[in-house]
């Protein structure tokens, strides 16, 4: 492994020394994929999924995209249950003390098709490293749903009897309880990057 270091002299503004790291690494700033200047600009966290969101302020402001960081989420690490496009399930709070509310496959994918008639891109994605943050993860709890079909009723259960494998162990073999100090992989959600 090699390691270098550019030490560039230019005016006392950022953008001198940034544009030298463009013209010198033009393959890390200017990127082959075309959608990249699409969805390329200023971003939100945001929960609100309502109609009337005014696109020219927000194009004005140069917005371009929404993470459905975790507000639909099932459960941290664990996006979607698996279930049809239309049954509705419940998403847990994280710890914020908002309320649960109920979403679906098919209604994440409208809200989606409507932020791109509105000319915006939304980016779904879940971290496979916070797998198991918020649920009970001392030990197994005791089976309720007999039906392995069920199971995702209760995030719980699921992750101890259908996804065991999926936590992650500290050194002493204790499930890490996957949380914001942990370490993760954000991997986008393919049905709804367009």
């Amino acid at each position: 492994m090699r390691f270098a270091m550019d030490l560039v002299f230019h005016a006392a503004d950022w953008r001198g020394g940034l544009g030298w790291m463009v013209e010198r690494y033009p393959e890390q700033f200017n990127p082959p994929t075309a959608l990249t200047y699409k969805v390329a600009g200023n971003a939100a966290y945001a929960e609100y999924e309502g109609n009337d969101i005014d696109a020219y302020k927000f194009m004005s402001m140069g917005f371009r995209f929404n993470w459905k960081a975790s507000f639909d989420f099932y459960t941290m690490g664990f996006f979607l249950p698996p279930v049809g496009d239309e049954v509705e399930f419940v998403c847990p709070r994280m710890d914020d003390g908002t309320v649960e509310f109920p979403t679906s496959v098919a209604h994440l994918r409208e809200y989606s098709q409507q932020m791109r008639r509105s000319g915006f891109y939304v980016l779904n994605y879940f971290n496979v490293g916070q797998f198991g943050f918020n649920l009970d993860t001392d030990a197994a709890p005791a089976r309720t749903i007999n039906d392995d079909a069920d199971l995702w009723r209760d995030p719980n259960q699921f992750a101890w009897y259908a996804l065991r494998d999926a936590f992650l162990y500290d050194d002493n073999g204790k499930v890490n309880h996957g949380s914001q100090r942990t370490f993760g992989w954000t991997l986008a959600s393919p049905f709804t990057c367009g």
